[in-house]
């Protein structure tokens, strides 16, 4: 992780999230690690996908092909997106971006 603190993961799967405007975006190849207090999104595996990722003003867009799909903000050291996980290993609501 960024903080080179380490966490066991006992999963790996699909997590199927509901977007605004009833889009459904699938994260594949998720981690799950159940003493984790949030959910990470790496940002460096999002490029491995081919998104977009972009920060401006506390701000960021994630997108694909042109098309924003989340955005969310700053809070603390890290910039919280709301995303309604539809099916998943994971057991939060929202997700952070992990740096």
């Amino acid at each position: 992780m960024g903080n080179n603190s380490y966490c066991n993961v006992v999963g790996i799967g699909t997590v199927k999230v509901m977007l605004p405007g009833d889009k459904i975006l699938y994260l594949t190849d998720v981690l799950y690690s159940p003493t984790m207090r949030r959910n990470l999104i790496s940002v460096p595996r999002l490029d491995e996908k081919d998104s977009e990722v972009r920060f401006r003003s506390g701000k960021v867009s994630i997108g694909k092909h042109g098309r924003i799909m989340m955005w969310g903000s700053k809070v603390d050291a890290f910039v919280e997106t709301k995303v309604i996980p539809l099916s998943s290993l994971l057991s939060h609501s929202f997700a952070t971006l992990g740096f």
